[in-house]
C-alpha cells in the first residue's frame, strides 16, 4: 500500500518509549588495511533501549548475501531536537540491489530472529537501503512467455487519414467484435455513432498533421511559425517597413502645430483637387480612403513654423556666377531687417534646410529647374553675421560632412543669348521641413478585459484546502485594423550616443578655448596697463576658471581676482595650463587622470567615462546630461540632452536614399530593426494609468519579469497577434484589466509617393479655423516603404545569414571583414603578431576616396572593433603601406598629332584623378586595393588606347628606389598583403611615385 500522507512517522516521534527507524546512509571506513561499510541508521527521536548486533539482521542481494553485523555503537544527538543515530558496521559490501535491515529479537543462539524489539513500531523496524547507485543496464526484451502472453490485437490501417478512411476502418473493427451488426441504414443509431467517430477522427488527423507540418522550418507554412523558427538560428523575419519623408511648409505667419493634432495625406490620383490644402477629420471622411496615404510627423515636440523660412536666398557677397560646389559643407544666406529684429533670428543649429534649384540656369524659367538637384542638410552651426561694405545681414551656415552636396548647385548664371542676362536665386534655401513617415494613428474603440481563471483545487492535507489562485486566462488579443505600420525607431540611439561623444569632445576643447582666452585677455591687458595698473583678473573671468577647475586648485596657484589679483596672472594661468591643461584635450582618457587628487581631476575622470559610454553605443539620459552642466556649465546640459536635434544625425541618415543607385553607397534603414507601431495603456474606470504603457519589442528574450513589453506576430491575411509575457520573461497580464490599444496603420511600399505627392494638411479636429499654412509639399519622393519578407525568400537566406553575419573577431581576416562594414572604408587587411605577452591584431586601412586615413576615421574603426575583439588581442588600426613606383616610357606617336596634347591625355589616363566624363585614372586610389598586383600589359594597354598613340616601350617598372628590370622581364609587379601601389607623379612629392614619358614624332 502507497499512501501520500504518513501521520504515523510522527506520531511515533511523539510517543514516549517508543521509537523507529527513519532511513539509512552507507559510508566507508578503513579497518586496518580493508574498506568496510558503515551503515548510520537514524532513529525518529531519542533510543533509550540497547540495541547489539544480534539484534540486527539484514536480508536482500542478488549476488551478494548473508550480511552480518559486526559492531553496532549508538550515537545521541546532542541537541534536544536531533535525532539519534546507529552506527552498525558489517562484515562486507553489498551488490547493487536492495536490501532490508531489520532490528529484532534475539534467539538463544544470540543469533538475529524474527520477531521486532521491543521499544520499536512494528511498521518502522525495517528500512530499506541501498550500497550503491543503479548499476547500468541495458535494454531487454521481453522474454517469450511475456510475448505470447500478450494479447492479439487486430491488424489496424494505419494509414488512414481522412473521415472515409476511418469510417471504413471503424466498419472493419466493427466487422470482428460485432458481427450480427449489419445496419448501414442513415437513421440508424449505430451508423449515426461510426460517422461521428469518423468525423473526429478526421479533425485529429487534421490536427496532427498541422502540427507536424509547423513543426519544421522547412515544411511550416504559417508566417507565424517560420517566423519563430528562424528566431531560434538569430535570423529576423521582417514584416516590412514603413516610408519617410521630408515636407515643406509655407506659411503667411509664424504659428505653431502640434504633431498629435495633424498629419499629412497625399494626392497622387488628383482626387482632392480644388480643395483647401488645409482639410479638416470631417472633409476626409468626404474622400475614399483608397485614394490617399496619411503621413505623421515623426517627432513629438512642437513644430514652430516661421514666414521668414519659406524661401531663403544665399548670399554671393557681390560675385556674380556662383555655385556651390560638390562636397560643400557650408554657405551664407541673406537675412533681412524687420523693425530692428532679423528675419533669421529663429534659424538655429539643428534645424533641416532643403537646398533647391527653382529656376532653370540658363533661362531662368521655374518649369526648367531639375527637379533632382535638391539637397537636404540639418544646420550643424548657424552664425550670423553682416557684410559691413553694404550693412547687409547675413547668415553663415554649416552642416555635417554627411549631408555634402553630392552635385553642385547653381547659385546665379548669364542666361542664354541674346539676352544674356543675370539670372540670381537659382537655388534657394527652404525651412518649416518636418519629417513625416507613413501611417495613420488610430485606437481600438473597446478595450480589452483580461479574462481571469481560478486554479484547480487542491489539498494541502485532510482539512487543508489550498488557497485559490486566481490567474488571467490565455490572452491572445487581435488587432482590428491593418496592416500596423512598422518602423524603425528615429532618432536611432547609436547615433544619438555617437554624436554625444563628439559633443563631449567639443566641450572639452570649449572648455580649454575659454581658459586659453583668459590667458590672452589678462596678457593683452598686462600690455596696455602702466607700472600703476595690476593686469589681474576680473569677477566674471574668475568665475569662469573657478566653474572649470575649483577654489582650491586655483588658491592653490594663487589666482585672485579684484584687489587681490596677483602682477603675475599671466605666469600663473600659463601654469594653471601646463599642469591642468593636458587634461582638456580630446585625446586625453579617463586613464590619464586616474592619479590626479584634485576635484577638477574627479570632474573629467567622469567626464572622460561619460564619453567612454557613448562611444561604446550607450545613449546619455537627461540625467547624464544635468550632471555635466552642474560640473561645469549648464549650457552643456542642453547640448547634451538626448532630444537635442543637433543629436540626431545628418539629413541624408533620415531618409533611406540611393547614391547615382549604386548599393554600397546607399544610406538604409536596418529594416531588421523596424518594430510595430504601438502603445498599450492600461485602464482604470476609462482613465489611462500613468507608467503602465505595454511596448513592443522583437522577441521577449532579453526582457526582465517586471518589463511591460509585448511581441506583434503578423500572420499570413496582415492580422497582427499580441504575445504577453509569462512572469519570467516579460511582465504577465494581470487578471481584469482593462487595456486600449493605440497604434498606427500604412505599411510597406504603398508609402514611396512620389515628390510633391503630398499636399494637404489636416488636422484631427472637425473643424479648422485660424490656419495660416499656405502650401505643403514633399521636395523629395518618399523612400524606405519595404513589403513585408516573404516566407520562400526568409527560408533560402536564413541558413546562409549564419555564415555571412560575423558577431566576434577570432582570426586576423574577421577583424578586416568587421572593419570593411564601415562605409568609409573600401578594403581593409590584418594580421596577428606576437607582443611579448599578447597578440597584437594591425588592421591597415585603405579608405574610401582618398589615401590619407584620417584621425576620426581611426578611432571610430578602433572603438567598433573593440566590442568583437577576442581577450587577449589589442586592435591598432594603421594605414595601409603605400608602395610608390616609378614608371618610364617611351611613347612613339602618329604623325600630325600634337605631342602636349598626348602627353596631358596620357597624364590624366595614367593618374590618379577623376577624368572628364566620370571614369577614374590607372592609380586612382579607389581602383587599387591590398595585395593587386600592377600588370605591365594592362598599363600599355589603357596607354596605348589614347588616340595619337603609335607604340609604347616601358623602359622603367620598379618601385621607387629600388633599381631593378625584374618588372619589365617578368611583366608585373607584385604587391603584398598589407601594401597598395600607389603612383601620384606630383612633382612635388616625388617619394610618392612617378611616370616619365618621352615621346617621339608628333608635331
Amino acid at each position: 500500500m502507497i499512501c501520500r500522507d504518513d501521520r504515523r512517522r510522527e506520531a511515533v516521534r511523539q510517543k514516549p518509549g517508543l521509537n523507529g527507524l527513519d532511513y539509512i546512509e552507507v559510508e566507508e571506513i578503513v579497518v586496518g588495511d580493508k574498506k568496510q561499510p558503515l551503515l548510520r541508521v537514524y532513529l525518529l527521536g531519542k533510543f533509550q533501549g540497547v540495541v547489539n548486533k544480534e539484534n540486527v539482521r539484514i536480508d536482500g542481494g542478488v549476488r551478494v548475501k548473508g550480511l552480518v553485523a559486526t559492531h553496532v555503537k549508538p550515537v545521541r544527538g546532542s541537541r534536544k531536537d536531533e535525532d539519534d543515530v546507529l552506527e552498525i558496521t558489517v562484515n562486507q559490501w553489498g551488490d547493487f540491489s536492495t536490501y532490508t535491515l531489520h532490528v529484532v529479537k534475539g534467539d538463544e543462539y544470540n543469533r538475529p530472529g524474527t520477531e521486532p524489539l521491543p521499544g520499536f513500531d512494528p511498521l518502522y523496524a525495517k528500512v530499506d537501503f541501498v550500497f550503491r547507485g543503479a548499476a547500468p543496464t541495458s535494454p531487454v526484451c521481453a522474454s517469450i512467455q511475456e510475448a505470447r502472453a500478450l494479447r492479439e490485437e487486430p491488424e489496424i490501417n494505419y494509414l488512414a487519414k481522412d473521415y472515409a478512411s476511418f469510417r471504413q476502418l471503424i466498419f472493419d473493427r466493427l466487422a470482428t467484435i460485432a458481427p450480427a451488426w449489419q445496419e448501414r441504414h442513415a437513421p440508424d443509431l449505430g451508423l449515426m455513432l461510426v460517422e461521428v467517430l469518423a468525423y473526429i477522427g478526421d479533425q485529429l488527423s487534421y490536427y496532427q498533421d498541422a502540427v507536424a507540418t509547423e513543426a519544421y522550418l522547412h515544411t511550416a507554412r504559417q508566417r507565424i511559425s517560420v517566423r519563430r523558427h528562424l528566431r531560434l538560428i538569430d535570423y529576423a523575419l521582417h514584416d516590412g517597413c514603413n516610408a519617410r519623408a521630408w515636407v515643406c511648409i509655407e506659411t503667411a505667419d509664424d504659428m505653431p502645430l502640434w504633431p498629435g493634432e495633424v498629419y499629412f495625406v497625399s494626392d497622387t490620383n488628383q482626387t482632392m483637387t480644388g480643395r483647401n490644402v488645409v482639410m479638416s477629420g470631417r472633409d476626409m471622411d468626404e474622400v475614399p480612403s483608397n485614394q490617399y496615404e496619411v503621413f505623421e510627423p515623426i517627432e513629438d515636440r512642437p513644430i514652430h513654423l516661421y514666414t521668414a523660412h519659406n524661401c531663403i536666398n544665399f548670399y554671393t557677397w557681390d560675385h556674380r556666377v556662383c555655385s556651390l560646389p560638390a562636397g560643400a559643407t557650408s554657405a551664407t544666406l541673406r537675412d533681412e531687417d524687420k523693425g530692428g529684429e532679423r528675419a533669421l533670428k529663429q534659424l538655429r543649429a539643428g534645424d533641416v534646410l532643403i537646398l533647391e534649384e527653382v529656376k532653370g540656369p540658363r533661362t531662368g524659367h521655374m518649369a526648367d529647374a531639375d527637379p533632382q538637384h535638391r539637397h537636404a542638410v540639418r544646420l550643424a552651426k548657424v552664425t550670423p553675421g553682416c557684410d559691413e561694405l553694404h550693412a547687409q545681414p547675413v547668415v553663415h551656415i554649416e552642416w555635417d560632412r554627411e549631408d555634402a552636396l553630392r552635385f553642385p548647385l547653381v547659385i546665379s548664371a548669364i542666361g542664354d543669348a541674346p539676352c544674356c542676362e543675370l539670372i540670381n536665386d537659382v537655388t534657394v534655401a527652404r525651412g518649416n521641413v518636418v519629417l513625416v513617415d507613413h501611417g495613420r494613428t488610430v485606437t481600438e474603440q473597446e478595450a480589452w478585459i483580461v479574462p481571469a481563471q481560478n486554479e484547480p483545487t487542491a489539498c494541502e492535507g485532510e482539512g487543508q484546502p489550498a488557497d485559490t489562485a486566481v490567474q488571467a486566462a490565455p490572452f491572445h488579443p487581435v488587432l482590428t485594423h491593418g496592416p500596423v505600420t512598422q518602423a524603425v525607431p528615429f532618432p536611432d540611439t547609436g547615433t544619438i550616443a555617437r554624436h554625444q561623444a563628439r559633443v563631449i569632445d567639443q566641450i572639452i576643447r570649449d572648455l580649454r578655448l575659454r581658459v586659453v582666452e583668459i590667458w590672452r585677455a589678462v596678457q593683452q591687458r598686462k600690455q596696455e596697463a602702466d607700472e600703476r595698473n595690476v593686469a589681474g583678473l576680473s569677477v566674471g573671468e574668475m568665475a569662469t576658471l573657478t566653474a572649470i577647475f575649483d577654489e582650491e586648485l586655483l588658491a592653490d596657484l594663487n589666482i585672485r581676482s579684484g584687489s587681490e589679483a596677483t602682477t603675475h596672472a599671466t605666469k600663473t594661468l600659463k601654469k594653471l595650463l601646463l599642469r591642468e591643461g593636458r587634461l582638456l584635450l580630446p585625446s586625453s582618457s579617463r586613464q590619464s587622470v586616474s592619479s590626479g587628487r584634485s576635484v577638477f581631476a574627479h570632474k573629467m575622470q567622469r567626464l572622460f567615462a561619460l564619453r567612454e559610454r557613448a562611444y561604446s553605443g550607450y545613449c546619455l539620459t537627461e540625467r547624464d546630461a544635468q550632471e555635466v552642466g552642474a560640473l561645469f556649465d549648464p549650457q552643456y546640459s542642453e547640448w547634451l540632452k538626448p532630444n537635442n536635434p543637433l543629436l540626431y544625425g545628418s539629413a541624408q541618415h533620415a531618409i533611406p536614399q540611393d547614391v547615382n543607385g549604386s548599393t554600397r553607397g546607399a544610406i538604409r534603414k536596418d529594416i531588421s530593426a523596424a518594430l510595430p507601431s504601438l502603445t498599450i495603456k492600461e485602464e482604470h474606470e476609462g482613465k489611462d494609468q500613468d507608467g503602465k504603457e505595454w511596448r513592443p519589442r522583437r522577441d521577449l528574450l532579453n526582457s526582465r519579469r517586471e518589463d511591460r513589453h509585448v511581441v506583434v506576430e503578423v500572420d499570413d491575411r496582415e492580422v497582427a497577434h499580441v504575445r504577453f509575457g509569462n512572469g519570467d520573461l516579460g511582465r504577465r497580464v494581470e487578471p481584469g484589466v482593462a487595456m486600449k490599444a493605440t497604434y498606427r496603420i500604412g505599411n510597406g511600399t504603398r508609402g514611396n509617393v512620389v515628390a510633391e505627392a503630398i499636399s494637404h494638411l489636416v488636422y484631427r479636429s472637425a473643424t479648422v479655423s485660424g490656419s495660416s499654412v499656405l502650401r505643403v509639399r514633399n521636395p523629395f519622393r518618399a523612400q524606405g516603404g519595404s513589403d513585408p519578407e516573404s516566407i520562400a525568400t526568409a527560408k533560402l537566406k536564413a541558413p546562409a545569414s549564419l555564415r555571412s553575419h560575423l558577431e566576434r573577431a577570432v582570426a586576423a581576416e574577421d577583424y578586416a571583414r568587421l572593419a570593411e562594414r564601415n562605409p568609409k572604408v573600401q578594403r581593409a587587411a590584418a594580421e596577428l603578431r606576437w607582443a611579448q605577452g599578447w597578440y597584437e591584431v594591425r588592421v591597415f586601412i585603405d579608405p574610401l576616396h582618398g589615401l590619407v586615413l584620417e584621425d576620426g576615421l581611426r578611432d571610430e574603426l578602433t572603438r567598433s572593433l573593440h566590442a568583437y575583439r577576442r581577450i587577449g588581442h589589442e586592435v591598432v588600426v594603421l594605414p595601409a603601406r603605400y608602395v610608390p613606383l616609378e614608371i618610364a616610357l617611351t611613347v612613339t606617336l602618329h604623325p600630325h598629332q600634337l605631342r602636349d596634347h598626348v602627353r596631358e591625355e596620357l597624364r590624366a589616363v595614367l593618374g590618379n584623378g577623376v577624368l572628364p566624363h566620370g571614369r577614374k585614372g590607372f592609380f586612382h586610389p579607389d581602383l587599387l586595393t591590398f595585395g593587386e598586383s600592377i600588370y605591365l600589359s594592362r598599363l600599355v594597354a589603357v596607354a596605348q588606347a589614347v588616340p595619337g598613340v603609335r607604340n609604347i616601350e616601358v623602359t622603367q617598372f620598379q618601385r621607387v628606389g629600388l633599381s631593378s628590370d625584374k618588372g619589365i622581364r617578368e611583366g608585373v609587379l607584385p604587391v603584398g598583403l598589407f601594401e597598395i601601389a600607389r603612383l601620384d607623379n606630383d612633382p612635388n612629392s616625388p617619394e610618392f611615385g612617378t611616370l616619365a614619358m618621352t615621346l617621339e614624332g608628333g608635331r
